[in-house]
C-alpha cells in the first residue's frame, strides 16, 4: 500500500541526522546512521497500532493516527529516559569497559531524530499536526497554507478541515506521485551516506 511510502522520509531523514551527529562528533560508525533511520519511526508506532489493533480504515489512518507517541512533551521524556536505561544495562551488562560517551551519541540522536519527525508532521500536507505543548493545551500544531494565518487548531477545526481537503490528501498520499519518489530519493541518499564510512 502506498500508504506506507512515509516509512522511506522516516528513515531517510533519521539516517541523514544521524550521519551528520556522527561527523559532528567525530564518529564513524554505520550503527548510528541504522539506529536514527530506525528510531525516527518510533513516533508512529501509533500508526501500527491504530491500523492493525484498532482496525482503524484509510480515512481515520491519515486524519487521526497521532495518539500519545506524538505528544512531543510526553514522548520525547518517557521514550528518551526509557533508551537511556536499555543502553546503559547494555553497557554495564555487555560492554562494561566501554565509556558513556556513546550512549550520550544515541540519546542525542534519538532526541535530534524524533524532533525533526515531529516538525515534519506539523508542516505536512494532511493537516493532522502534532499537540506541541499537550498538556497545558490541547490544540494541534499545523502550518500548512491549508489552514494559516491559524497555526493552533481545535480537534473539531482539523476534522473540517479534514472534510474540506480529505480528497486531495487521500490522493497526495494513496496515489503514486512525485511525492513518493523524493522519499524513496531521500532514502537512497542515506543509504548512500552510510556507505561512505
Amino acid at each position: 500500500m502506498l500508504l506506507l511510502f512515509w516509512v522511506f522520509w522516516d528513515i531517510g531523514t533519521g539516517a541523514l541526522f544521524a550521519w551528520g551527529i556522527d561527523r559532528i562528533l567525530n564518529e564513524k560508525t554505520c550503527w548510528t546512521i541504522i539506529f536514527g533511520g530506525l528510531a525516527s519511526m518510533t513516533p508512529d508506532l501509533d500508526f501500527l497500532y491504530c491500523k492493525y489493533w484498532k482496525k482503524m480504515g484509510v480515512d481515520d489512518l491519515l486524519s487521526n493516527h497521532r495518539k500519545w507517541p506524538h505528544i512531543p512533551m510526553v514522548f520525547i521524556p518517557l521514550s528518551t529516559g526509557t533508551l537511556a536505561l536499555v543502553l546503559i544495562s547494555v553497557k554495564c551488562l555487555l560492554l562494561p569497559e566501554s565509556g558513556f560517551r556513546w550512549i550520550a551519541q544515541y540519546l542525542l540522536i534519538f532526541v535530534t531524530v524524533n524532533l525533526g519527525h515531529f516538525v515534519w508532521d506539523t508542516v505536512d500536507e494532511s493537516c493532522e499536526g502534532i499537540r506541541w505543548f499537550y498538556p497545558f493545551s490541547n490544540r494541534y500544531a499545523v502550518f500548512h497554507p491549508r489552514v494559516l494565518p491559524r497555526i493552533f487548531l481545535t480537534k473539531k477545526e482539523k476534522k473540517a478541515i479534514w472534510e474540506d481537503f480529505k480528497d486531495v490528501i487521500k490522493a497526495r498520499y494513496l496515489r503514486l506521485n512525485f511525492r513518493h519518489l523524493w522519499e524513496a530519493s531521500i532514502c537512497l541518499v542515506a543509504v548512500v551516506f552510510s556507505l561512505m564510512f
